[in-house]
């Protein structure tokens, strides 16, 4: 039984197209090898497929945790808040968890080391209802802000699914956002972690610990000459082992034969 694939057809309301879901059981060996729970997509944009273990949790709604960096940073180039990516916010001084976080820091910087507090104030910048006019334009997540607009998308009722992630990366990859395509191309940039004469890897953790039960993610995609895959990992986990979920995320990606870089990460977060 666990070497099977499964294929399920449903009506998945993207690009008005129908797409393929294959069930994936026999990925649950190298989720057994990690010790780890958790579920795996993978959307082939060539073929317009799903991949992935537990299809019944594409639509099911998630905490975005860190992964919401990446909306809270097109929002803030389109809304004008951030005037360009290198624009700095000044460190306020407090003693943060990560020494990384104790300086000041611009969009680039702040992304690349998960910089919560920099992402708290551009939302406080951006303001409630500006968050909510763009969220609404890009057709993402539940729209409740009701725990806060410095802090709903790490704790309250902001719900985002795992379809929802993406087709954020596809339309990002493919500059189809309602935002101009400058913001979309920066940010794009700053999601890369690898790039190689055969690929590049675009990505972005997150990590949901403030509420009772804890889960991470890993969401991006790979881009090569012949077709791009947008992967979403979501790890049901009680510490955040972020080098660990890289490793398993890309170990599948292996598997599937869409991934030929290295299993170590370049940064953790």
């Amino acid at each position: 039984m666990k070497n099977r694939v499964f294929i399920i057809c449903i009506l998945i309301s993207f690009y008005s197209c129908r797409s393929q879901v294959y069930q994936r059981n026999d990925l649950s060996f190298i989720f057994d090898k990690y010790q780890k729970e958790g579920a795996f997509f993978l959307y082939d944009l060539q073929n317009q497929q799903y991949h992935c273990n537990q299809p019944q949790r594409l639509n099911e709604g998630y905490l975005p945790a860190s992964t919401f960096k990446i909306m809270n940073s097109l929002i803030g180039l389109e809304s004008g808040v951030l005037n360009n990516k290198m624009e700095e916010f000044i460190w306020d001084g407090k003693q943060y968890p990560f020494q990384s976080w104790n300086t000041n820091h611009h969009l680039t910087s702040a992304f690349q080391n998960s910089v919560v507090w920099f992402y708290q104030e551009l939302a406080r910048r951006i303001g409630q209802s500006n968050m909510l006019k763009y969220l609404n334009e890009a057709d993402y997540g539940n729209q409740n802000l009701s725990a806060g607009i410095d802090i709903f998308w790490l704790e309250g009722g902001f719900r985002v699914t795992p379809h929802e992630q993406i087709q954020l990366m596809v339309r990002l990859y493919q500059e189809a956002l309602p935002f101009q395509k400058e913001h979309q191309k920066i940010v794009k940039k700053i999601m890369l972690q690898e790039r190689t004469e055969d690929y590049s890897l675009y990505a972005k953790t997150g990590f949901v610990f403030r509420e009772e039960i804890k889960y991470g993610w890993w969401i991006g995609f790979i881009e090569q000459t012949h077709n791009t895959w947008f992967f979403v990992m979501l790890v049901d986990d009680q510490v955040n082992d972020r080098e660990g979920k890289i490793r398993l995320t890309k170990e599948i990606l292996r598997y599937l034969h869409v991934y030929p870089g290295p299993l170590t990460a370049k940064n953790n977060f």
